[in-house]
């Protein structure tokens, strides 16, 4: 970052030796521009991908298998694609391919029952 900084000081017009504000201010975005990309891709390892998102292409073996090899740390299953192949094998192919478990989507808020059960008791208590 020094040099680059130094780079900035010292931007001058080839033939006059005057300052040349645009070449400063152009490496200054650029500068700034390098920054903001190391900063991402120090954090790219924070990404976990909702496996809502790939469920209708692939099964938890698969979706899991491309999180990881598209540079994805975590992963947030579905509850379906958990029953469908297994707790104890959804865990060994999260582990196999050294996936965090970031959330896990059970489906909808509320089932029917639970859905009648909120508006009865909202419509019997009265202020």
């Amino acid at each position: 970052m020094q040099e680059s900084s130094a780079l900035i000081l010292r931007s001058a017009h080839p033939t006059s030796g005057k300052p040349n504000f645009g070449a400063m201010l152009l490496r200054m975005r650029a500068v700034v521009l390098y920054a903001l990309l190391a900063e991402v891709n120090r954090n790219a390892l924070n990404l976990s991908l909702n496996l809502a998102t790939v469920r209708m292409q692939w099964k938890l073996p698969q979706a899991v298998e491309a999180a990881a090899r598209h540079g994805f740390t975590g992963v947030a299953p579905w509850r379906e694609m958990v029953q469908e192949t297994g707790i104890a094998e959804s865990a060994r192919v999260f582990k196999a391919n050294g996936m965090r478990v970031t959330g896990y989507c059970r489906g909808g808020l509320f089932g029917p029952a639970a859905a009648r059960t909120s508006r009865r008791r909202s419509t019997t208590t009265s202020g």
